[in-house]
Formats: C-alpha cells, sequence, structure tokens
C-alpha cells in the first residue's frame, strides 16, 4: 500500500468534517478563499498534478478549525489578509473584540518528500507517538 493511497480518505474527511465546521462559523470570514483553495489543489492533483499542495492546504485547515476550537471569543478570523505597504499577505489575521491583531502563519516541514514503503511507515509509528496528529 502507498502513501497516497491514504490522500482520497484524506480529502473526504477534510470536505465532510472540516469545510461544514470552518463555513458555519461566523468568526472566519472569508473561509470560503481557504475551502477553494484546497479543492483547487485536489483538481490539480487529480489531473496529474502535485500532492504537497494538499497537504500544505490541509494544514491550514487544520490551523483555522485549531484557531476556532482554542478560543470562545468573537476574535474574527480572515484568511490570507493583505499586510500594509506590501503586496504580500499572511495566512490568518485575527481581530480581537477590543480591536488588537494578531497574526499567525502556517508552515509544513517536509524537507524532502519521500513516497516509498519505509517513509509511510515512520510516518505511521511517528503518528502512533504523537499527539497532534491523527493515526490513520
Amino acid at each position: 500500500m502507498n502513501a497516497l493511497d491514504y490522500i482520497e480518505p484524506l480529502i473526504a474527511d477534510i470536505e465532510q468534517q472540516v469545510f461544514p465546521a470552518l463555513r458555519a462559523d461566523p468568526r472566519f470570514q472569508n473561509a470560503e478563499k481557504l475551502t477553494a483553495r484546497f479543492s483547487a489543489a485536489v483538481t490539480r492533483w487529480r489531473a496529474g498534478g502535485q500532492v504537497r499542495p494538499i497537504v500544505e492546504d490541509a494544514n491550514e485547515l487544520a490551523a483555522a478549525a485549531a484557531l476556532l476550537r482554542l478560543d470562545s471569543s468573537e476574535a474574527a478570523i480572515r484568511y490570507e489578509p493583505p499586510l500594509k505597504n506590501t503586496d504580500k499577505s499572511i495566512d490568518f489575521g485575527l481581530e480581537w473584540p477590543d480591536g488588537t491583531r494578531s497574526w499567525i502563519d502556517v508552515k509544513t516541514v517536509a524537507p524532502k518528500w519521500m513516497d516509498d514503503d519505509a517513509s509511510w511507515r515512520r510516518s505511521k509509528a511517528w503518528r502512533r507517538t504523537s499527539p497532534t496528529m491523527p493515526a490513520w
């Protein structure tokens, strides 16, 4: 079994569980932008593209879901708000009820993508020991 055999179940889980939660929370002001980005990465992958963008976007979706779970305040969350005086953006901007702002950038740490059975076994073993990773 190949690591990529698990991508379709991951996609289904995200579309069925994460998308509805993000879209339903009024604090996430532009959830559709992030979900559309993930869906476009899936479409490209299914047409023969790379899987890495799916993983990177899935990590951003997980970060958004975690932000909404961690804070019960009325902080507004925006995906990829533009940064002033530049043409760049950051992954998440949060605005708290008192007007305070916070910024969060998500990075996927994957120095080298190895698509082989040994890498998949190491990944599964690591997931079993990590409380933050799903044990698929």
